[in-house]
């Protein structure tokens, strides 16, 4: 027997669900319930090739696994998605960032872990046949009426032909006033004192999804008047206001930061 899926029923039903719509109800699931244990081991009847087949089998060959990958983990309010293959005899491990830590969210058999990279490069508009040096792409994504943005970056790992796929999920929303931030009476004050200065450097850090960018264009927003006019380099543009001119560099075509910062003076 072919073990597709093992799932609790309510979690079956789900898998279930998202490839009818997906299929426009083309697509075949069979579940059985297994009392001992109180799960599901679902198949699925794949009409493209006139077969039952594992839902792994499936989703590899229509490319839907890598989508539904990125459409949970934008559902469970990760930052991150991390994609870890560990070789031909070890599972590949795809884990999410929520809240900065980590957790597992799938495990995918080690002989698909080349398809569902190469997959995600696709998607990135990156090349598939480079596989021995560090490549970073943009991935835009619908999650029903929403287009989000993906930051990828592929790096090479041990192991033969091992590639570790790291997908950042992208705020595209507007800036939060600075009195909208938590701040403290007081850091608050300060801040806005520092912020209406004519000249200076604002020094912001922190690990990733702290809110580094979120703080800089609430500051940003803060002195977004009509009398001002105000440049960003950014890579990449994560929050878009209107007003400013925000610019995304390119380092590929030579377009840097200190390239940008030059045509803006």
């Amino acid at each position: 027997m072919r073990v597709g899926i093992v799932a609790s029923p309510e979690e079956s039903q789900r898998v279930q669900k998202i490839l009818f719509d997906r299929f426009d109800g083309r697509i075949v699931c069979h579940s059985i319930h297994v009392p001992a244990y109180g799960v599901d081991v679902l198949e699925v009847f794949d009409p493209a090739v006139n077969k039952w087949e594992g839902i792994l089998h499936v989703a590899r060959r229509h490319g839907i696994l890598p989508n539904q990958i990125i459409a949970d983990a934008y559902r469970m309010g990760s930052a991150d998605i991390h994609v870890e293959p560990y070789g031909e005899k070890r599972e590949t491990l795809v884990r999410f960032r929520v809240d900065g830590s980590c957790f597992e969210y799938m495990k995918i058999p080690p002989s698909y872990r080349r398809a569902i990279v190469s997959r995600l490069k696709i998607m990135a508009s990156l090349d598939i046949a480079e596989r021995r040096k560090p490549q970073d792409g943009k991935i835009k994504f619908k999650v029903g009426e929403r287009e989000i943005e993906l930051r990828v970056a592929t790096v090479p790992t041990s192991g033969v032909a091992n590639e570790d796929v790291v997908m950042r999920i992208l705020a595209n929303s507007e800036a939060l006033p600075l009195d909208k931030m938590s701040f403290s009476d007081r850091n608050l004050r300060e801040l806005r004192k520092i912020a209406e200065k004519p000249y200076g450097i604002i020094l912001c850090v922190g690990p990733t999804g702290s809110g580094k960018t979120t703080t800089l264009h609430s500051v940003l927003g803060h002195i977004n008047k009509p009398d001002r006019k105000i440049w960003t380099c950014e890579d990449p543009v994560e929050i878009t206001q209107f007003g400013l001119r925000q610019v995304q560099v390119h380092p590929k075509i030579g377009f840097t930061f200190a390239i940008a910062m030059r045509a803006f003076l």
